[in-house]
């Protein structure tokens, strides 16, 4: 077996490292969990939270990360335990709006 990485928003887990995860959320700040993620067989726990988020990163297991309007944002999560067993999750994070009327030219706009 190995470590199995976890994101969750709000109580909801919405990727693993088996299943790449895809939600729409607002815009805004909003707290990820990794907490949820857990160590290979053999392994105690979870000693490290590596995330990415747009160019940012965070070592934290619960970190906040603003979510832009009118963004595609992919966000990864990398954990390890203490035998240095490794798993990474990854979840794509759609944010409507900021979209302008000439966007939706091909449904009869002009």
């Amino acid at each position: 077996m190995a470590a199995t990485a976890v994101i969750q928003v709000n109580g909801q887990t919405v990727a693993t490292s088996a299943a790449a995860g895809r939600i729409a959320r607002p815009k805004g700040d909003t707290t990820f969990s990794g907490e949820a993620s857990t160590p290979d067989a053999g392994a105690n726990e979870i000693t490290t939270y590596n995330w990415s988020f747009d160019g940012a990163s965070s070592s934290n297991a619960t970190p906040t990360f603003t979510l832009v309007e009118g963004r595609v944002h992919t966000i990864t999560l990398q954990v390890a335990d203490d035998l240095a067993n490794e798993a990474t999750a990854t979840l794509t994070v759609v944010v409507p709006g900021g979209f302008r009327s000439r966007d939706y030219r091909g449904r009869g706009g002009r």
